[in-house]
């Protein structure tokens, strides 16, 4: 025992916390130190290494350097619980002071949630007077979680005393071990059991400081934490860390819906931008060029978060919110399953860089403080929603009428089944080119959209309650816009919101023009009617890598949509159709696969689905010819793969985006259009597909997209 058991890792095993106030427990402590090092020197061979503050000192400042150190340099503490011990200030800045070193402690040596390293000792009950007291009540409950004996009523040299000590003498030989051997253990990892290499316990501060952020650190943080409160100003960084954090999260316990119980954001409110001194002014000469640059990359963070949390959080377990006031601080806070609070604050230094800021980390006091004025901030700010509009195709089946609205992460979600409606639009983006006009379409990714990944889309959105042209006055009354049409001018709003929000777009060559209104039918969720636009953007205009649009030709148009529908083929082979429906497949897989000038591949796939014979062999060759196929695109040496079309623009390729395309002149359409043209069956089968894909009662009876 006594080889196993070397303490070069801490200066003393116990450090004995209790109040002076008290002068029964002077003879107590004698007592209890004797024997404690009699057992301990029985069982180990060692000498017990006990500090026990019993030295009258004339300054403050001393004792509390002592006893500092002491306790930074202790493996254990035991209380000597008394009502005089919760009332004594030294007593609970030794209590508070620990309580800290054991957290430390536990993760440095990986020690499990039950195993504490402070032993109570109750020796007289506390009053109801002592409970009266919030920040007593709090530690007196933090104790009552510990592994404790009892010497209320029990002498000092009788034999229910001695058998109380040494029951608690065996739980520091065992908690020692642990340590001990989590220790070496630590050690080994980087080579050495010197103090200095593996950072023991008489060289970790209380409170922890660095330049710059440790994403390693705060990745753990957000993945350990039961609920997180994050207040800053851009939040660059923070959404991949949120994604990996979900994803560890799910991984750990296997549960694809893990979540914090609650997770807060609040950024700094837009309009007090302007007074933020950061690196960017420093970096551009102009402060309203600073303030542009700001602006985007908070927009930029907010939007992506907003994406992320859309499509991974866990509906009323999250809120973003903008701070209208100065911040009072920016960090965060992370609130664990133990019941302890980790706390980041962030001080930040004027024109520097985010790695030169000093970044501080501790565990909030017993009273809370920290999480308190976490918390105002969140009360103090308001949450940020994007509220969009709810209603119903009117009469006329080409307007839309208004009648409620709803938070944007509440709706399309699988499996609603409501007949709700929302408004949204398509805008075909184009601009002029070398060789003519080009089609401007984004591929959807986790940083700028919320579903159909891999896919391409034109500018699209929901149409919300802020582009309604009187909504200004009904939000400073904070109602709801009561029923009304939403006309063109309403939709454009929208375009110009999209435009600005998420591509920095200010100005355009021209101005947008209202092509006409789509429907399009889910069979689980709410339907959308969209008002098709078009709008010309300016050729100089430079997208960030982040919200980049990119080029394509007619040619690549068609073989990114040639792809989709070799995906669609695919689906309708493996898919768990009923009767009605298999036949419903078949002919839209049909009709898509002839559009394209592909009949000899719908003859095929129409006589496996029809015979229900096996399909293997024609997926694997649908496989061949997608990989032959597929486009790329790339950014910052990142290869987007591209999937298809997104929603609407899928299945209206045919009917709304080439003529789009043919009217605006981009190269090559006008020779795709009348190759449909001159041949029947491909004219018969895009006029089929309009009328299928507007048939709301075939199209909702499929249940995949086709």
């Amino acid at each position: 025992m006594a080889k196993r058991l070397q303490r070069e890792l801490w200066q003393y095993d116990v450090f004995i916390s209790y109040a002076r106030f008290d002068d029964d427990l002077h003879s107590l402590v004698e007592a209890l130190s004797s024997r404690m090092m009699l057992r301990f020197r029985e069982a180990t061979g060692l000498d017990l290494r006990i500090f026990v503050d019993r030295t009258d000192v004339s300054s403050a400042m001393i004792a509390q350097q002592r006893i500092e150190t002491a306790l930074n340099t202790s493996a254990t503490l035991i209380v000597i619980e008394t009502p005089s011990y919760y009332t004594s200030p030294w007593c609970q800045r030794e209590l508070d002071t620990f309580l800290i070193i054991e957290q430390v402690l536990k993760r440095q040596y990986e020690l499990l949630p039950y195993e504490a390293l402070v032993f109570p000792i109750l020796r007289v009950p506390g009053s109801d007077a002592v409970e009266a007291d919030q920040a007593i009540s709090q530690r007196r409950q933090e104790l009552a979680t510990r592994q404790s004996i009892s010497l209320v009523g029990v002498e000092p040299a009788t034999e229910n005393f001695y058998l109380a000590v040494d029951r608690l003498v065996t739980d520091l030989i065992s908690v020692l071990q642990k340590l001990m051997r989590s220790g070496l253990s630590a050690g080994s990892l980087h080579s050495t059991t010197s103090r200095q290499s593996i950072q023991l316990p008489i060289t970790t501060p209380l409170v922890t400081t660095s330049a710059g952020a440790d994403d390693r650190k705060l990745l753990q943080l957000l993945t350990d934490a039961q609920s997180v409160s994050i207040i800053g100003i851009t939040h660059e960084g923070l959404p991949d860390l949120l994604d990996l954090a979900i994803e560890q999260k799910r991984n750990r316990t296997g549960d694809s819906l893990a979540f914090w119980d609650r997770l807060n954001v609040a950024f700094l409110s837009d309009d007090l931008l302007a007074h933020v001194k950061d690196e960017l002014s420093i970096e551009f000469p102009d402060k309203a060029e600073a303030l542009i640059e700001r602006t985007r990359r908070v927009s930029h963070s907010r939007r992506r978060l907003m994406s992320l949390l859309i499509r991974r959080g866990v509906p009323g377990h999250w809120a973003l919110y903008s701070h209208p006031y100065a911040l009072p601080f920016t960090g965060n806070l992370f609130s664990m399953p133990d019941g302890k609070r980790v706390v980041q604050l962030q001080v930040r230094r004027p024109s520097r860089r985010e790695a030169e800021h000093l970044h501080i980390d501790f565990l909030d006091r017993v009273d809370q403080f920290f999480e308190s004025a976490f918390q105002e901030v969140i009360d103090n700010s308001r949450e940020e929603h994007e509220i969009v509009l709810v209603g119903t195709v009117g009469a006329d089946p080409h307007t839309f009428v208004c009648r409620g609205s709803k938070f944007r992460r509440s709706v399309l979600i699988e499996g609603k089944n409501t007949s709700e409606w929302l408004p949204a639009i398509v805008a075909i983006t184009w601009r002029d080119g070398r060789n003519g006009p080009e089609p401007l379409l984004q591929i959807n990714t986790p940083k700028n959209s919320t579903r159909e990944m891999g896919k391409i889309s034109h500018v699209s959105g929901y149409i919300n309650y802020r582009d309604h042209p009187i909504s200004a006055v009904e939000d400073e009354a904070r109602r709801e816009p009561s029923e009304f049409v939403v006309p063109v001018e309403t939709a454009m709003n929208a375009l110009r919101r999209e435009l600005l929000h998420d591509f920095e777009i200010r100005s355009y060559p021209e101005a947008a023009n209202f092509l006409g209104s789509q429907s399009f039918y889910y069979p689980d969720k709410e339907n959308l009617f969209f008002y098709m636009l078009s709008q010309k953007i300016d050729s100089t205009h430079l997208f960030s890598s982040e919200t980049r649009m990119f080029a394509w030709t007619i040619d690549d148009l068609l073989k990114v949509r040639y792809y989709h529908v070799l995906g669609s083929t695919q689906t309708a082979l493996n898919g768990p159709f009923s009767r009605i429906q298999r036949e419903r497949a078949r002919e839209l897989v049909i009709a898509n696969l002839v559009a394209h000038g592909d009949t000899e591949l719908a003859d095929e796939f129409s006589a496996r689905m029809r015979d229900q014979e096996s399909c293997e062999e024609l997926i694997t060759r649908l496989d061949a010819l997608k990989q032959d196929i597929q486009l790329f695109r790339y950014v910052d040496g990142n290869e987007l793969a591209v999937d298809g079309f997104a929603g609407l623009q899928y299945r209206a390729f045919f009917s709304s985006l080439l003529t789009t395309y043919a009217m605006i002149e981009v190269p090559g359409t006008q020779k795709v259009m009348q190759e449909i043209s001159d041949s029947p069956q491909r004219s018969d089968a895009v006029r089929r597909l309009d009328t299928l894909y507007n048939d709301p009662e075939f199209i909702t009876s499929l249940p995949v997209e086709l």
